[in-house]
């Protein structure tokens, strides 16, 4: 054992801090614990929290107020920020896991419930040769299921597929058709483009096979 500062609530509302005010006595910021919420109706906040003032001319003025919260008493902790942004100056935001690594977007529920709509995931099983850790953006239904990738990159070949997460090819598209919505018309067979380029009007489809030269088929109803 070793010295320490212990303070312990002595009820089981009771809100132990450490607590740093101006210098008028007005409170600033705290670090706090406790276990139940003040509001009795409430879920049992059961965390530490770093709290910082409201603007000083806004509705809830000079009120402490949760900024960052660790909880205790759970295997996993889920950490979170109130009204606050999270900005990294001159470093890198790093997720690193042997599992999947995730960025997820959600809806807030009450009582600090979340349901995922969107997560940016590196998946796990990285396999050596630039294998494995593909990215996917997966989307989930009103109920937080996972529906499926919308988008896959896999990241030995860089192909991306939209449906799938095989793409065998740069584009691989699991649908029965691409849209592209605008009309253009090349004003000649030399006009200017790039090899692979393709427009369609009203009468063709033009291709450009090299450098400003392009090919193109005619359209017939049927």
């Amino acid at each position: 054992m070793s010295d320490m500062i212990r303070l312990q609530w002595t009820a089981s509302q009771a809100k132990p801090a450490i607590a740093w005010a101006d210098e008028k006595g007005v409170d600033k910021t705290a670090i706090i614990s406790h276990d139940k919420a003040n509001n009795p109706e409430q879920h049992d906040h059961k965390h530490i929290s770093i709290e910082t003032t409201m603007s000083p001319t806004g509705e809830h003025k000079d009120e402490l107020f949760t900024r960052f919260e660790i909880p205790y008493d759970t295997d996993v902790a889920d950490i979170r920020t109130h009204s606050s942004n999270f900005n990294v100056m001159d470093g890198i935001l790093r997720i690193a896991s042997k599992e999947d690594k995730d960025i997820q977007f959600a809806k807030n529920e009450t009582n600090n419930v979340t349901t995922p709509l969107w997560t940016l995931r590196a998946s796990s099983g990285e396999q050596g040769g630039n294998a494995g850790a593909d990215f996917n953006i997966i989307r989930y239904d009103d109920q937080g299921k996972a529906m499926d990738s919308a988008v896959t990159i896999n990241r030995q070949k860089g192909n991306v597929g939209i449906g799938t997460t095989q793409p065998e090819s740069k584009l691989d598209v699991n649908g029965d058709r691409i849209r592209i919505r605008n009309s253009s018309t090349p004003e000649s067979a030399h006009a200017p483009g790039n090899v692979g380029d393709i427009v369609w009007d009203d009468n063709y489809i033009y291709i450009c096979v090299a450098k400003d030269s392009w090919k193109r088929t005619e359209l017939k109803s049927w």
